[in-house]
């Protein structure tokens, strides 16, 4: 890599990726996350340190559900995290419809 792009471009990327936050879906972070983490070799170096800078980067509420779920590789944490995901979403869906059900408007 190091031969194909230039220093500055190199640097731009690992910061990105430094400051890299899930904004959207698990999925989409994760895609992201890959493709920046080529340029920060050292800091996934290992299994331990990839899962602890994944996890920095979750939104909070899906964050404080992982960390308990006991992980141990960070393929894991990954399907561990979709699972959560989609388990927030699925509640959040029940909650909407049940507060549009029960909303009753004035005639």
């Amino acid at each position: 890599m190091e031969n194909f792009s230039p220093m500055s471009h190199r640097l731009a990327k690992a910061f990105k990726f430094l400051e890299l936050q899930q904004r959207y879906m698990v999925v989409l972070y994760h895609t992201k996350f890959m493709e920046l983490s080529r340029y920060t070799p050292k800091i996934i170096a290992s299994d331990t340190l990839k899962c602890a800078k994944f996890e920095k980067g979750l939104r909070p509420r899906i964050c404080s559900m992982v960390t308990s779920t006991g992980y141990t590789t960070f393929a894991n944490l990954v399907a561990q995290t979709t699972k959560v995901e989609a388990h927030l979403e699925k509640n959040d869906r029940a909650y909407k419809k049940k507060e549009k059900k029960n909303d009753i408007k004035p005639p």
